[in-house]
């Protein structure tokens, strides 16, 4: 799974303001329904098509999501929007979609020392 980051939704400590929520695309968030990312290929290999609703599963938790094909996404790599799953802030981003960080393994490069948060395995099961 890989954390990823568009420069139209906030990712940090504060919620989107309510005039960018406007400008999502229907492929990220569509209601309450986020989408992550799969690539095509990879999506014929598990039977999963556009819109599919998932349970995306990690050993940290799990949420709810709903498929989007891109081929932009590496075969093999799941890619989820960062900036959604918020508690708290207003009724424009609260309750809409699921915080991947709940779910990111906390691990570091034994040699940097740096954050390898594109390292969780997940699993990635159609909801019927």
């Amino acid at each position: 799974m890989m954390p990823c980051e568009f420069m139209y939704v906030s990712s940090g400590a504060m919620a989107s303001a309510p005039f960018m929520t406007k400008i999502f695309p229907d492929n990220l968030l569509l209601g309450k329904d986020l989408f992550v990312y799969l690539n095509p290929q990879t999506a014929a290999e598990m039977k999963l098509m556009e819109g599919d609703r998932v349970l995306v599963g990690a050993a940290q938790g799990k949420f709810k999501a709903r498929i989007h094909l891109y081929e932009g996404v590496r075969p093999g790599i799941l890619a989820v929007p960062e900036g959604f799953g918020h508690t708290g802030f207003d009724r424009f981003m609260q309750g809409k979609g699921s915080n991947v960080r709940d779910i990111v393994d906390v691990q570091s490069d034994p040699l940097s020392g740096l954050p390898l948060w594109w390292g969780t395995r997940v699993n990635v099961l159609k909801k019927i």
